[in-house]
């Protein structure tokens, strides 16, 4: 299930080894999807690795009926759909770097 969502960003904070970017994030048009607070946590990792988290909460709607949702089936939608957005945040950064690897070791370029 495909949804338009309303992402906004927050301030980059880099003041450690661990870099974080506020991020938030709604289903535009309707109040019948929670509304997600938290952020995105960058590290880097030995061998020029780096590890991206994304911690944050939600409250979900409609009360108590909506809490029992989420015990049952919401947390479950929640974590596939981070998980879905991490491994596409992973594959991009990925796709980038061989594109540069690329760029690189063409010899038209050099």
């Amino acid at each position: 299930m495909e949804r338009d969502v309303l992402l906004t960003f927050g301030e980059l904070d880099c003041k450690s080894a661990i870099w974080r970017i506020p991020v938030s994030w709604q289903v535009s048009g309707t109040g019948t999807f929670p509304v997600f607070h938290g952020f995105f946590e960058i590290r880097i990792r030995p061998e020029d690795r780096i590890a991206i988290v994304l911690l944050g909460y939600y409250q979900p709607p409609f009360g108590a009926a909506g809490a029992v949702f989420d015990a049952f089936v919401g947390r479950w939608i929640a974590n596939v759909t981070v998980s879905q957005l991490l491994d596409e945040i992973v594959d991009t950064i990925h796709d980038v770097d061989d594109r540069k690897t690329m760029e690189r070791n063409d010899p038209k370029r050099g």
